[in-house]
């Protein structure tokens, strides 16, 4: 077989591995946006279509939280989401897992209470169905 071609097969097939997991990336931040918009809106379908039904939710101050929980207090507005400002954000994709890693501000009001935040959050995704699902979050406060 020709050499020429051979590399140009080489190449095409590394492109297409590296454009493959780009969109991989891509739709795993649009799931992260999409999840922090639905905290923000209350809205608990949304929040119920992205998270796993094993959730394990970890808040900064030791809370952890299961799906319904999660759901309940945001629905009732017991912990409302006033605003989520992420950056810094970085996938590292592994088969069907996923581990997001990000560094926010969140605005909250927590019984009551407005309370401002500077977190680093960790989140850990699976493909469960050929869908994306929050299966693990733990975040802590920096400084």
């Amino acid at each position: 077989m020709n050499p020429t071609l051979i590399f140009f097969r080489i190449v095409s097939f590394l492109f297409f591995l590296t454009n493959a997991s780009a969109q991989k990336n891509e739709l795993l931040l649009q799931k992260v946006q999409s999840l922090n918009q639905a905290l923000l809106s209350q809205d608990s379908s949304t929040l119920r279509s992205l998270l796993h039904k094993e959730l394990s939710y970890g808040h900064s101050n030791g809370w952890i939280e299961n799906v319904n929980e999660l759901i309940h207090k945001n629905a009732t507005g017991y912990l409302k989401y006033q605003k989520i400002e992420a950056d810094s954000i970085s996938v590292k994709l592994i088969n069907k897992t996923a581990v997001v890693r990000f560094n926010a501000t969140h605005d909250i009001i927590l019984n009551g209470k407005s309370i401002s935040l500077k977190l680093h959050v960790c989140q850990t995704w699976i493909k469960d169905k050929r869908k994306w699902k929050l299966l693990a979050r733990q975040s802590t406060k920096v400084n």
